[in-house]
Formats: C-alpha cells, sequence, structure tokens
C-alpha cells in the first residue's frame, strides 16, 4: 500500500535525498513545505495527510502544532537530542531520529503505516518509570529525595472590562479604573482587546509602529515573554501605568490567537499587579473547524475565560439595558464568580434611577456601581482623583466602591507552584 505526506523540512541537509528516494519506499511526497504559513496552506487543501516536519522550519509555534494534530498524525524529524527536545517542547510526541536517509525512510513508513513506534523515547519514561517494570532487582529501595518548599509565583489579578453594542463607555471605564489603581500605587497595564475598534493609544497619545500587544503574543509563542521583555515591549503610559495597544486590521487578527493571548496574560500576572483588559462587545462561542479561518474575537473570548474578575459596562437607558441583556457574554453559561455592573449615564439627562431599576427588575443580582458622567478625554487628560469623588444621587456605590470592589476581586496574590488558585470574596452590598 502507498503511502504518502506533507513534508516540512527545509532545513534537514538530507531532505533532497530524502525526497528522491520515498518512492523506493513506497512513500509519496504530496507537498514540499517551505515554512509554517505554506505547511498551514497545504495541511488545509489535504486534511487527511500525516504531516512530517522538523522543529527549525520557519515560523513555526506549539500553537499550530496544536491546530495542525487535530484529525492527522504529525510526526517530526530529529538529527540529534536537541532537535528531539525541540519537537517535545512543540508539542510533536512522534518523531523519528534522522541517521541515514534509508534507515529514516524505514522508520517513517512504519510510523505512517501504524506498524512501528515514531519516538525514540525510553517505554520507561514518563509516569511510569517506576523502576518496578525493568526485571532489575534492588536490595534496598533509593532513599526518597527531600521534599522542598514550593517556589512561590508572584499573581497578579486579571481584570476584564466589557461592554454590549452601542459604544455604552468601555473604554472610558478601562482606561478611568487603570489610572486610579495606578494613582493608588499598583502596577497597572491596559490591554486594548478591542478588534472592532481599538483606541486606547490614541486616547493616550501613543503613536506605534505596529501593535505591542501583537509584539507581546508573538514573543509568547516562542516561550520567551519574560517580565523584562514585556516591559520593554509596553508602552509607558503614566507613572505605574502601562498599556499593550490592540488591532484592527483583518490581516492581523490571526496574530492575536488564544494559545498566546493566555500566555501573555500569564506573563501580564508575574509583571503587574493588576492587568486591565478593555474587551471589544463580540464574542465567539465556538472555535473554528477551519485551519484558515482567522477569529476576530479569540482575543475577547480567551481573555475573558482568563480573567479573575469581569465589569461590565451598561448605559443606563431602555436601549442600552435591552443591548446588555441580549448581548451579555455570561448570559445562558456559568457565571463569572467575580462580576459587577458598571452604569454610566446616558447621552439624555436623567436615567440612572430608571436603568438601575430595569435591571434589577430583570432579575440581575450583581453588584451595581454608578459611574460619573465624563468625556474619554477628561479620564485621558483630567484629574481622575476628582472624578473618583463624585457621588451618585441614587445610590451609594460610586467609583470610589467599584475600585475597591476591583482591587478585592484582583487582589494581588502569591502562591506556590502546584497549588490551586486562590479565590476571593467578592465584596457585597453589605461591606461595601
Amino acid at each position: 500500500m502507498s503511502l504518502a505526506c506533507i513534508l516540512a523540512a527545509p532545513d534537514l541537509a538530507k531532505e533532497p535525498e530524502l525526497v528522491a528516494l520515498a518512492p523506493g519506499f513506497d512513500l509519496r511526497v504530496v507537498r514540499r513545505c517551505l515554512d509554517a504559513a505554506d505547511l498551514l496552506a497545504a495541511a488545509a487543501l489535504e486534511p487527511q495527510l500525516p504531516i512530517v516536519l522538523t522543529p527549525g522550519l520557519p515560523r513555526l509555534t506549539s500553537d499550530l502544532v496544536a491546530r495542525l494534530s487535530n484529525g492527522r498524525p504529525v510526526i517530526g524529524l530529529g538529527v540529534d537530542a536537541s532537535a528531539i527536545a525541540q519537537l517535545e517542547s512543540l508539542g510533536v510526541l512522534r518523531w523519528v531520529h534522522v541517521r541515514s536517509v534509508e534507515r529514516c525512510l524505514v522508520e517513517l513508513c512504519a510510523a505512517l503505516s501504524g506498524q512501528g513506534p515514531a519516538t525514540a523515547r525510553s517505554p520507561h519514561q514518563g509516569v511510569w518509570a517506576t523502576g518496578a517494570w525493568d526485571g532489575k532487582s534492588s536490595s534496598s529501595p533509593a532513599p526518597a529525595p527531600a521534599l522542598s518548599p514550593p517556589a512561590l509565583q508572584r499573581r497578579g489579578g486579571l481584570l476584564a472590562i466589557w461592554g454590549p453594542p452601542g459604544a455604552p463607555g468601555r473604554t472610558t471605564t478601562a482606561l478611568l479604573m487603570s489610572r486610579l489603581l495606578a494613582a493608588d500605587g499598583h502596577r497597572v497595564c491596559l490591554i486594548d482587546a478591542d478588534t472592532t475598534a481599538p483606541s486606547i493609544m490614541q486616547i493616550c497619545g501613543v503613536s506605534e509602529a505596529a501593535s505591542s500587544l501583537v509584539v507581546a503574543c508573538r514573543f509568547a509563542e516562542r516561550d520567551s515573554l519574560d517580565p523584562t521583555r514585556l516591559m520593554t515591549t509596553a508602552q509607558s503610559i503614566q507613572g505605574r501605568l502601562w498599556a499593550l495597544g490592540g488591532i484592527d486590521a483583518p490581516e492581523h487578527w490571526g496574530d492575536v490567537r488564544a494559545p498566546a493571548l493566555v500566555a501573555t496574560l500569564e506573563a501580564c500576572r508575574s509583571t503587574f499587579d493588576c492587568t486591565v483588559i478593555d474587551l471589544g462587545s463580540g464574542i465567539e462561542r465556538q472555535q473554528a473547524a477551519d485551519l484558515l479561518s482567522m477569529q476576530r474575537f479569540h482575543a475577547a473570548t480567551a481573555a475573558l475565560s482568563a480573567a479573575d474578575a469581569l465589569v461590565a459596562v451598561v448605559e443606563a437607558c431602555d436601549l442600552g439595558v435591552s443591548r446588555f441583556l441580549r448581548h451579555h457574554p455570561l448570559a445562558g453559561g456559568p457565571l463569572l464568580e467575580n462580576s459587577a455592573i458598571a452604569l454610566v449615564p446616558p447621552h439624555a439627562r436623567g436615567g440612572l434611577a430608571a436603568g438601575l431599576s430595569s435591571l434589577r427588575d430583570y432579575g440581575v443580582t450583581q453588584p451595581i456601581f454608578e459611574l460619573p458622567r465624563c468625556s474619554t478625554q477628561e479620564v485621558a487628560n483630567g484629574s481622575v482623583r476628582s472624578l473618583a469623588r463624585r457621588r451618585s444621587r441614587h445610590r451609594s456605590l460610586g467609583v470610589k466602591e467599584l475600585q475597591m470592589w476591583i482591587a478585592e476581586s484582583t487582589a494581588d496574590r502569591t502562591r506556590g507552584y502546584g497549588e490551586g488558585s486562590t479565590t476571593t470574596v467578592v465584596p457585597t452590598r453589605a461591606n461595601l
């Protein structure tokens, strides 16, 4: 039976000889790919063909390997132990050690046909490597290694700011709360994850040749986004506030994929006390099945799933409440444990009391905080502390109380590696 595969090994010195001798082993190389983009296109055209690749394929990432491995075998070619380690770090767990071309083809064909293992890994490697299966007797068991306390890991909080379509004030709220947290001495990173109309950098007067969020995600894909690199990638806004600029061009949506953004958010946890994520209104419910498809709201979906707390911005009018109830990302699904509502004044005067009453009538039980009437430029250029002192005429829960709720819900916490996540008690109307 003739075998077929897609070969992506441009850095392999023996690749031309491998292709030339493959027909003699009943192996047909359907496509030879030069980089990850070429491989992705070939895989989309041939959804069932196995893929054979090397770790040196340009622009190859663990995210791409995971996507390619869905429903088909992906086999790596490693010339030495370092290359095999690279393959395993990328998520390629089946590989063939390239010694000679003939032996490589024999082992590769056996692996593609399912008649032989595609790995030189020891059968005792992994969780079953207890030493009880090797048939060797021991006069006395080896002493157990001394247990050491787990290393402490700094864990900053993640706050998502979301709002329904219609510009209810998501960016203004995100910028206001970020500046207030920074003014209180916290190290804050503001991320523009709105792929519909990103505007944080323009509002803050920062010019970027390339999106700093895209740059951070690319470093994260290569497992090289450490705190130092993150600090140099983020743009300094003012004092203890930094920002990562967003994207709006469709050709760059694929640059902020969910795994890369989650890795970036984890880096933010270890670098900043609090990370505020400005989300657009769109939330995708399911992942796309097509390898080449680019989901516009990958960033919003991934950030919402990783967040510790959510603040939903609602305009206090009938239309604003209706849009909130229709598009709320948590509607019909499990509620985020820490979630609150920021009620903003409508463009017309009045309406706060009516909006509050409407939300309660529809069964909304989350804490509701009323924000003052202010413009985005006022938040960007004015004194945020004076805005925080403005109190609502209808309720006691205003900007200062929302700031306290955010600080408690996303409190900086330190935990040991391997321990469970630390949760915080959601402040209620009584304890505020």
